[in-house]
Formats: structure tokens, C-alpha cells, sequence
């Protein structure tokens, strides 16, 4: 885990802290014990008792220096841990296969960021916990000291309320487990709601329904909230109630069996009264410890179904291996299978060759499930082939130059998603000519408004304006290969034949090679070719002379 790399990498200056800690306050606790006892006795302390408010201040303050300095540094260092697993996930994300990510699912991505505050935490705790242990076996020490037999029956009789609790914290854990499970539904359920807000304003069943899930959902987290909290309950009342029974043992039992005076008596309850902090610290750190392990095995799950891709592909975004224009695009003996949950397939597209030519127009056609969406995947980069080759400009495209290969094609998906910021860095403003004129070209000149000192344009328009806003900051981006998944369909019938008689043409001039997916068979003159998917298959690849029909 993240977590443990980060901790060895700071190896040395943690072990320093932790090891001044815990002398420290090893000596701290000791000394403060015989300290109160003696007073409380009236025995004169063996060294300074004539200054023993002095002594007394001067262990509270250098304990309180230390325990700062240490605990700034625990603090920077949990910190340090949410920053770096955040920032691991999103560099995985970033760099994870398409498939895997749409196999994953985005909600659980947001669970996942929960988790990783849970982890983070961890040093925090740790340091409760350890500061706790080293007060618990000084605390027990003494009274080992004092009498023997009481600090044997002490200690026994804490670590059976240990072990009790152990168990009974473990049996919480599948709860905590399942909570997890239902945190990923909700987030789900809660995207659905946010991202198809019109669709359920126009379905008063599916709003209805949603709502149902969403309160069946919340309701049983509620009722998991209440088991775990009366659990926790019924563990923090027989923590307390167990020192009743310790002071019980010592204030009446162990005086009949043992040589138990006043004075061994009190300094046997001043001990028992200091270590409940401690031992409640200690108590306290395993429902943290409950919801760590979870967290943890979410969090190992997600490294092990969102693998990075190879460090060659991680460091091979350079844009150097593609260098120069395009010339061909072109694929051999494609395959790519979907499989259901029991791997077994459910669709396959197979694509002997595809030859993709410089300044070609290509009309990619078929019917819905025909394969024309996974062609795509496949040609811009998304969908890897289980087998099969692709070269672009004949140099062959695999896992040492995907990240180049996808920088050399601009694509417009079907469901085209905005971004509310100008991540390009593209230049917006009135100066840049090429985005005027772009925007021109695109019939949006009383349209977009230029967000000049945010660097962004108004994405508040129409779902086909922002078809026409996403083709601008697609042009702006300089790649020689266009590719439009249903593009025009959002589109007036006006704009769509403007978009398919003339601004393809401009397109061409531009020097585009542009691939469509589309089903206007009215325009398919416009094409250079045709290529139609049946069944996973291409069935047709035809140059277009005039206008076609199918």
C-alpha cells in the first residue's frame, strides 16, 4: 500500500520521532506516577523534594514541546499521505485502459477518495495508539513495581477486556464491509439522479422509482448505522464498567488475599485513574481499525482491476514517434470480443483491413449493434484489440506509443461531454484570429460569449451548439485526423446541410482526413468512401463516385 511506502520513505526521521516520543514519555508517565503518589502519601520525593511544584511544571511543559513538535509532524505527514493516494489514483485513472475504467465504475471512484482519508488518518492514529501503549506499560510497570500480585491481577484482567472486545469488533467489521457496498450504490444512484435530472422530471415513474432506491438505500444504512452504534455501544459501556470491576478487585479483594495498606491502595486507584485515558485510546483505535481494513481492501481492488498500462506508455507521451503528417491509417486482422460476467462472449468484431488515406472522407454506416461504435474505440485508441495490428504512418501501434497514436486524432463522441474549463490552454479571446474565424465558419458569431479573463467560452447552449463548440476547440487542437461519432445528428436540417455540402469541404482544405459515423444516407455523396457494418463485420467498402443510397 501507498500508505506503508510513504512511512518507509520518511523511515528514518519517523523512527527518531517515534523512538524521542516514547522515551520521553516513558520518563513523563513514570515520573508524574511516583510524583502523585507520593504526594498524595506525604513521602518526600528521593531527589528535588523541596521543588517538587518545579519538577512537576517542568515535566508538564517539556512534555507539551515535545508532544507539539511530534504531532506537527504526524499532521504533515497524514497530510502528505491524502495528497499522494489522491493524486495516485488519479494518475491511475489517467492512465488506465477505457474498458477498464467503463468496467470499474465512476461511483466508485468517489467512494474510493472517502477511503483514502480513512487511510490517511493512519499516522494519527498510530501515534494515539503507540503514545497510549507506552503510557499502558509504564502505568502497568509500576504497579508490577508496587505489588506484584495487584499489577499481575490488573494487567489480567485488562487483557481479557482487550480480547472480548477484539472479538466483539470483528464481528462489526462485515457491517462496515457492507455499508461500503451500499456507499457505491448510492453514489451511483445519486449520479443518475444529478446527470439525468430532465429525464426525471419528465417521468414521474422513474422519478418515483429512483427516489425508492435511493430510500431503500439510505434506509438500510440507517438500520447498519444502528447495529453498529448500539454494538459500539454495548463495547465502550463494558470498557467502562470493567475498570468499576478492577477498582472493585482492588478496593475489596485483593486486601484479604494480600498485604494491601492505604497507601499501596491509593497509589493502585491514583495508576488505574491515569490509564484510562490510555487504555480508552488504545480501546478506541480498533473501530478505526474496522474501517481501515475496508477501506484498504477497496483501495487494493482498485489497484488490482485499474492497472497502470506499462511505464513505456506512461513515458512515451513525447509525440516524437507519430513526428510528421499523417499519411495512412491502417489495420490488419482486428479482433475484439465482448464477454459477460462469466467471460463468455456475447459480441465480437473481426475487420480483416482497413486502409484509412490522407485527406480522405470516410462515411462510417450500419445498423445499432452493428459494430461501428467499437470500430471507433478501436481506430481512435480506446479499445484495445485482443488481437490483430494497427499502423499509423506503417509504424505499428502498441503499448510503448498509444498515448501518442491518441494525441495525433481529434475526436467528437456521440455523447459528447463538455468540460467546464479551457483545459487545452487554448488561447480565448478576440485576438486569436483562428478562433474567430473558426467560429464563423461554425454559424456561432451571436452565439458564444468569450470569457476572456476565465479563458473560456459559455458552454450554456444547445446540445447540437455544443456539438458545434466542441468541433471548434477540436479544430483548435491541430490534429491532422477528425473523427465525428453522429455528429450532425443534434444538428438543425439546415446546419446539417451546410455541415455535410460545404464545411466538410473547408474541412478537406484544411488538409482533415475525417472519419463519420453516421446515418444520413441523404449526404453519403459527400463521402470519398462507405465502408457498412453488419454483425461485427465490414460488408461494404465502396468509393463514392455520386450520390448512394442504402
Amino acid at each position: 500500500m501507498e500508505i506503508f511506502k510513504i512511512l518507509q520513505r520518511k523511515s528514518k526521521v519517523f523512527y527518531l520521532f517515534l523512538t524521542l516520543m516514547g522515551f520521553t514519555n516513558a520518563i513523563w508517565s513514570n515520573s508524574l506516577l511516583v510524583l502523585i503518589s507520593n504526594k498524595i502519601a506525604g513521602t518526600p520525593l528521593p531527589f528535588f523534594n523541596d521543588y517538587d511544584l518545579l519538577v512537576f511544571v517542568g515535566m508538564i511543559v517539556t512534555s507539551f514541546f515535545i508532544s507539539r513538535l511530534f504531532q506537527s509532524f504526524m499532521l504533515k505527514l497524514s497530510i502528505e499521505i491524502s495528497y499522494d493516494m489522491v493524486n495516485r489514483i488519479f494518475n491511475k485513472l489517467r492512465y488506465a485502459a477505457y474498458e477498464k475504467f467503463i468496467k470499474f465504475g465512476k461511483e466508485k471512484v468517489y467512494s474510493l477518495l472517502s477511503d483514502t482519508q480513512i487511510v490517511s488518518d493512519f499516522p494519527q492514529h498510530f501515534i494515539e495508539a503507540f503514545n497510549s501503549l507506552v503510557l499502558f506499560l509504564v502505568g502497568i510497570s509500576y504497579l508490577f513495581y508496587i505489588s506484584f500480585p495487584g499489577g499481575l491481577t490488573v494487567f489480567l484482567t485488562l487483557t481479557a477486556l482487550g480480547i472480548i472486545y477484539y472479538y466483539k469488533t470483528r464481528s462489526i467489521i462485515k457491517y462496515v464491509s457492507q455499508g461500503r457496498e451500499l456507499s457505491d450504490i448510492y453514489h451511483r444512484n445519486i449520479n443518475d439522479l444529478i446527470s439525468g435530472f430532465k429525464e426525471i422530471k419528465m417521468s414521474s415513474a422513474k422519478a418515483n422509482n429512483l427516489c425508492i432506491r435511493l430510500d431503500e438505500n439510505r434506509r438500510k444504512v440507517k438500520g447498519l448505522n444502528i447495529i453498529m452504534s448500539l454494538k459500539w455501544m454495548n463495547n465502550d459501556l463494558l470498557g467502562r464498567y470493567f475498570w468499576f470491576i478492577t477498582i472493585g478487585l482492588i478496593l475489596f479483594v485483593l486486601p484479604h488475599f494480600f498485604s494491601f495498606d492505604a497507601q499501596m491502595i491509593s497509589s493502585f486507584i491514583v495508576t488505574l485513574l491515569f490509564l484510562m485515558g490510555p487504555v480508552g485510546a488504545l480501546i478506541g483505535v480498533i473501530p478505526y481499525y474496522s474501517r481501515i481494513k475496508v477501506a484498504i481492501s477497496k483501495l487494493s481492488d482498485f489497484d488490482k482491476k485499474v492497472d497502470l498500462e506499462s511505464l513505456s506508455e506512461v513515458n512515451s507521451a513525447s509525440g516524437s514517434v507519430f513526428a510528421g503528417p499523417f499519411s495512412t491509417l491502417r489495420s490488419s486482422q482486428i479482433e475484439y470480443e465482448y464477454h459477460d460476467k462469466e467471460q463468455k462472449a456475447t459480441f465480437s468484431v473481426h475487420i480483416e483491413n482497413f486502409l484509412l488515406r490522407s485527406g480522405e472522407t470516410v462515411f462510417v454506416t450500419g445498423g445499432n449493434g452493428s459494430g461501428k461504435t467499437t470500430f471507433l474505440n478501436i481506430i481512435v485508441g480506446l479499445f484495445r484489440p485482443d488481437s490483430g495490428s494497427i499502423y499509423f504512418n506503417d509504424i505499428l501501434v502498441d503499448d510503448t506509443n498509444y498515448i501518442d497514436y491518441r494525441d495525433k486524432i481529434a475526436v467528437i463522441f456521440a455523447d459528447n461531454f463538455m468540460f467546464s474549463e479551457n483545459y487545452e490552454n487554448i488561447q480565448i479571446s478576440e485576438e486569436n484570429q483562428e478562433l474567430i474565424s473558426l467560429i464563423d465558419l461554425l454559424q456561432m458569431t451571436n452565439l458564444i460569449k468569450i470569457d476572456k479573463e476565465k479563458n473560456k467560452l459559455d458552454i450554456e447552449l444547445s446540445k447540437g451548439q455544443q456539438k458545434r463548440l466542441s468541433m471548434i476547440y477540436a479544430l483548435l487542437e491541430n490534429k491532422d485526423i477528425l473523427v465525428l461519432d453522429e455528429w450532425a445528428a443534434d444538428q438543425d436540417p439546415i446546419f446539417r446541410k451546410y455541415f455535410y455540402n460545404h464545411f466538410l469541404k473547408r474541412l478537406k482544405k484544411m488538409g482533415k482526413t475525417i472519419v463519420i459515423v453516421t446515418h444520413d444516407d441523404l449526404y453519403y455523396g459527400s463521402a470519398d468512401r462507405i465502408v457498412r457494418f453488419d454483425f461485427g463485420r465490414i460488408t461494404k467498402d465502396e468509393l463514392v463516385n455520386s450520390p448512394v443510397h442504402y
